[in-house]
């Protein structure tokens, strides 16, 4: 559903994804691999809000905190996978020559300053998306993009809190100009 709005949606200035119930909690999210099927039509967007989830990152082996990272994204995919699916996915935000701000991860109450208090996936562990090495390589001083970063979910796969919070009511803000 997201992928067909961003790819047929022309007048689309603005899209967030978030949750009304609270700040951390988890944001709309698409899948790299659908992210990357077909060239979005939305080239004035101005403000993206969206997870990318589902970026495999066989490099990344452990946690912050030193424990293992585990599931199917820190394994199978070859490094060379994960780099061209990173790629087409920066293809595809750097067609937006408008966007002034790009947020890409979860709001946390104890996210890292660094990123504007959102969990970078490194923090999670699970399902990496973006991380926090991509933000410093995507950020230059030439940039106008105001880059949060920072995808996937939390780090304790099929708990009661990650059931809870997959019914959460969420929203999704458009801003179509005429």
């Amino acid at each position: 559903m997201i992928q067909e709005l961003l790819c047929t949606a022309t007048k689309l200035k603005r899209f967030e994804g978030r949750s009304f119930h609270r700040d951390w909690a988890p944001m709309i999210h698409i899948s790299a691999k659908d992210l990357v099927q077909r060239e979005w039509a939305c080239k004035d967007l101005e403000t993206f809000h969206c997870a990318i989830k589902d970026i495999p990152r066989p490099d990344i082996k452990t946690r912050k905190n030193g424990r293992p990272l585990v599931g199917r994204m820190h394994r199978g995919d070859s490094m060379e996978e994960s780099l061209r699916l990173q790629r087409l996915v920066y293809e595809q935000l750097g067609r937006l020559r408008k966007l002034r701000e790009l947020v890409l991860g979860y709001r946390s109450c104890d996210g890292d300053e660094r990123f504007g208090g959102f969990v970078t996936d490194e923090d999670l562990g699970w399902e990496q998306g973006i991380t926090e090495a991509d933000y410093y390589s995507a950020d230059s001083p030439t940039s106008s993009s105001n880059i949060k970063d920072g995808a996937g979910s939390d780090v304790n796969e099929g708990s009661e809190q990650d059931e809870e919070d997959e019914d959460m009511p969420t929203r999704l803000l458009y801003d179509f100009t005429v």
